[in-house]
């Protein structure tokens, strides 16, 4: 049902797409976009934070192992993902520094 789904979005954003198709299978398997996006991490998804529903986040970036929300144990592939979604942050902070004007760098024309 998500491949049909992903044939069938035509968002040009690879992680609105992928969000998309989650949100038209849940709808069309009558289930949460949440239990969706973790089949299909658990069948080897890696996708950027951006394409996952938010209460499929909040899950994954909780640390809490007690929290059995899906009914699934957590497991690692729950933490590569959100190590995954650390690189994404760190990479993301770095770019926006890099490209920042450092003071000593800026000319003034008066």
């Amino acid at each position: 049902a998500f491949v049909r789904s992903m044939s069938k979005v035509q968002d040009t954003r690879q992680a609105d797409r992928i969000r998309q198709s989650i949100e038209l299978t849940a709808d069309t398997m009558e289930t949460s976009p949440a239990f969706i996006a973790r089949l299909l991490v658990a069948f080897g998804l890696q996708a950027p934070k951006a394409a996952f529903p938010k209460e499929f986040i909040n899950y994954v970036n909780s640390r809490d192992t007690s929290i059995n929300y899906f009914n699934f144990e957590r497991s690692d592939y729950l933490d590569d993902l959100s190590l995954l979604w650390e690189y994404e942050d760190v990479n993301r902070s770095s770019i926006k520094k890099r490209s920042a004007p450092q003071n000593d760098n800026v000319v003034k024309l008066t």
